[in-house]
C-alpha cells in the first residue's frame, strides 16, 4: 500500500509537531508526507522511523534525493540539505501529522475505541451494527472491515498505520458518519498508529493477555495503560468489571467511566437467564431499564462481549432498547462459532480465534450445548498454551503440526495439516458431538475456501453413509 498522504491544504510542520527541535528553515508548510524513502515524491515531509530502515541515514538521503522538502526523526542526522524537525518520538509525530493532514476529524467525530486482549473485533461489528440500527451513520474500522459510512472493504491487510487510519477517519467525515468505531489492536498500540486520533469512548474488554503470540502480557498491559493515561477527560472509559487488571486501570482513572459486568455490580449489568444449544438469553439492566437480548451463541466469554458493545453504545448515547435490538439483528458475526448446516447429525461450528482465551471461550461455548463429545481442531502449529487449554476441555483435540508432536494428553491426534484435521474431525464425529474448527483462516477468501471444504466433506460423508438427515 502507498504509504504517501497527501493535502491540497498545507500544514505548518512547526505547529503540527509537540516539543520539536528544529535545525534549519522553521517556516516549512506541507501538503504531503511519506515513511517510505523509495516513495518518496518532491514536495513531501519523510519521517524517519528506524523499524522501517536498516540505515536511517541512508534512507534520509535517498529521501531527499527523490525531493523530501524537510525531514521528521527522534534523533538528529548528518543530512544538511534539508530541515530537520527533532522529535522525542518519530512514530507518534508521524500520526499526529497525518491527522492534521486531513482536517483533524477526530475532532467532528465520535470515535470508539475498542481494546483489550481478545473479542476486539466481535464488539466493534456488534457496536456498529448498534449505531446503524438506530439509525446512525457509522464508520467502522475492525479486523478485516472497513466501512466509511458509504463503501464496504472486506480486506486482510496488518494492523492499519497511520496513513490509513487518516484516510479512513476523513472519509467518515466526508461521507456524512456522526461516529467511527476503530479497533486497537496491541500491534498498532505499540505502532501509535492511533495518535493524533480524539477518541470520544474508550472500550476494554479484558486484559487476560497470553503468551501465546510469544509477547509479554506485562509488556500489553502497559500499553493499555498508557492509552487511558492518555484519554481526556470528557472521553469515556468502558471497562469489563469481571476483569481485574481492567478495575485496576478504572481505578486510577480521573474522568467519565461506565462499567459493565456478568452477575457482577457495574452500570451495565447482565445475568443470563436461559443457555442451551440454540444460544442464550441474557438479562441487561441499565438503571431502571432492563431488557432481554438474545444472544445466538452461548458461553460467559461471548456474552460479556455483547455485553461490552451494549455499555460503550450506552456511553454513545443509544437507549438500552436500541442497543439490545441492535445486537438481536445480527445473526451471525464472520468467523466467531459459524455453523455450518448441511444436515448432519452434530454441529460443526467455526471460529477464527487461535489464542489461549479465546480457545478457551470457543470450546466452553461448545460444551455447553452438547450431550456427546466436543471435538476441537486447532491452528497449525499451535503454540504449547493452546495444546493444553485444548485438552483439557476437549473430548478430542486434532492437531496440525509439521513438526515433532508436543507432549499433550493422551485424547490428541497428531495430523500434518489444517485440511488432515478437518477431514480426520468430520470423520470421528458422531451423533450429538460438536465439532469446533478454532484457528480459521483470517483472511476473507481463505476462510470461505475453508466453509467450503467443510461443506464438501461432510456432503461427502452424508452420501457415503446411512446417517440419518436432520434439517439445518
Amino acid at each position: 500500500m502507498q504509504k504517501t498522504l497527501r493535502q491540497p491544504v498545507g500544514v505548518c510542520l512547526l505547529d503540527a509537531l509537540a516539543d520539536v527541535r528544529v535545525f534549519g528553515d522553521r517556516s516549512v508548510h506541507a501538503e504531503s508526507c511519506t515513511t517510505d524513502a523509495t516513495d518518496t515524491r518532491p514536495g513531501d515531509v519523510y519521517f524517519a522511523l528506524d523499524s522501517c530502515v536498516e540505515d536511517p541515514t541512508a534512507a534520509v538521503k535517498l529521501a531527499v534525493q527523490c525531493g523530501a522538502k524537510a525531514v521528521v526523526t527522534d534523533q538528529y542526522l548528518p543530512v544538511f540539505e534539508v530541515p530537520q524537525f527533532v522529535v522525542p518520538d518519530a512514530r507518534v509525530a508521524y500520526g499526529e501529522f497525518c491527522q492534521r493532514l486531513v482536517g483533524d476529524p477526530s475532532r467532528s467525530l465520535t470515535v470508539a475505541g475498542i481494546a483489550g486482549a481478545h473479542g476486539k473485533s466481535t464488539v466493534g461489528r456488534l457496536l456498529a451494527r448498534i449505531q446503524r440500527h438506530a439509525g446512525a451513520r457509522c464508520g467502522c474500522l475492525i479486523d478485516n472491515l472497513e466501512f466509511n459510512g458509504a463503501a464496504a472493504l472486506e480486506t486482510h491487510l496488518p494492523a492499519p498505520g497511520a496513513a490509513r487510519l487518516a484516510r479512513w477517519l476523513g472519509d467518515c467525515e466526508a461521507e456524512g458518519c456522526g461516529s467511527a468505531v476503530l479497533e486497537l489492536s496491541p500491534r498498532s498500540l505499540r505502532q501509535h498508529s492511533h495518535a493524533g486520533i480524539r477518541l470520544g469512548v474508550l472500550c476494554l474488554t479484558n486484559q487476560t493477555f497470553d503468551r501465546s503470540g510469544g509477547r509479554s502480557p506485562e509488556e500489553e498491559r502497559l500499553l493499555a495503560a498508557a492509552l487511558v493515561e492518555d484519554l481526556p477527560p470528557f472521553a469515556t472509559l468502558v471497562a469489563n468489571a469481571n476483569d481485574p487488571h481492567c478495575l485496576k486501570l478504572l481505578a486510577g482513572r480521573d474522568g467519565l467511566c461506565v462499567t459493565y459486568g456478568l452477575d457482577k455490580p457495574a452500570d451495565v449489568q447482565g445475568t443470563v437467564v436461559e443457555c442451551g444449544a440454540g444460544g442464550q438469553v441474557m438479562m441487561v439492566s441499565i438503571g431502571a431499564d432492563t431488557a432481554a437480548v438474545n444472544l445466538p451463541i452461548s458461553g460467559d466469554s461471548f456474552a460479556l462481549d455483547y455485553l461490552a458493545a451494549i455499555a460503550t453504545a450506552h456511553a454513545m448515547g443509544v437507549s438500552l432498547h436500541d442497543a439490545a435490538s441492535g445486537v438481536e439483528s445480527v445473526a451471525k458475526l464472520p468467523g466467531v462459532m459459524q455453523g455450518s448446516p448441511c444436515g448432519q447429525s452434530f454441529p460443526v461450528l467455526i471460529d477464527q480465534g487461535a489464542s489461549a482465551e479465546r480457545v478457551r471461550a470457543s470450546l466452553n461455548s461448545a460444551r455447553s450445548m452438547t450431550t456427546g463429545r466436543v471435538i476441537a481442531v486447532l491452528a497449525e502449529n499451535p503454540p504449547l498454551s493452546v495444546c493444553s487449554v485444548a485438552t483439557a476441555l476437549g473430548d478430542l483435540v486434532i492437531c496440525p503440526r509439521d513438526g515433532e508432536p508436543v507432549e499433550t494428553g493422551p485424547q490428541t491426534k497428531h495430523v500434518e495439516d489444517r485440511f488432515s484435521a478437518v477431514a480426520l474431525a468430520l470423520a470421528l464425529a458422531e451423533p450429538g458431538d460438536t465439532v469446533v474448527l478454532t484457528g480459521s483462516p483470517k483472511p476473507p477468501a481463505c476462510r470461505r475456501a475453508e466453509e467450503g471444504l467443510v461443506r464438501q466433506l461432510l456432503e461427502l460423508r452424508l452420501s457415503n453413509t446411512r446417517e440419518p438427515v436432520t434439517m439445518p
